[in-house]
């Protein structure tokens, strides 16, 4: 079954604390962000997801998660690539993002 990256909605929220819980990252206030979230999408079964915190200053991909059976399988770079794709093309032009990356 193919994996499809689309917008988070409110009823992904405990699919999104679920994975980010099971890959050892923070889960307070991730759905506070639920609006800037990015899912991954194999049918109905949420298997990724990646939330952005938007502040006046800038723009912080907080996390990336990705299911264990889907590691590996480019899951994850979809999920980074379309957010870079949202936060990086502004007013007709592409601007400058950093990104960081931690492996765990």
């Amino acid at each position: 079954m193919q994996v499809n990256i689309e917008q988070a909605t409110a009823d992904d929220g405990p699919a999104i604390l679920r994975l980010l819980s099971n890959s050892a990252l923070p889960t307070v206030g991730a759905l506070d962000h639920l609006n800037r979230a990015m899912v991954a999408r194999e049918g109905s079964r949420v298997v990724g997801c990646a939330v952005l915190e938007v502040h006046t200053e800038g723009v912080l991909l907080r996390s990336v998660a990705v299911d264990a059976a889907f590691k590996g399988r480019g899951v994850g770079t979809r999920l980074n690539v379309a957010h870079f794709r949202e936060i990086g093309h502004k007013f007709g032009r592409w601007i400058d993002v950093t990104y960081f990356q931690l492996l765990l």
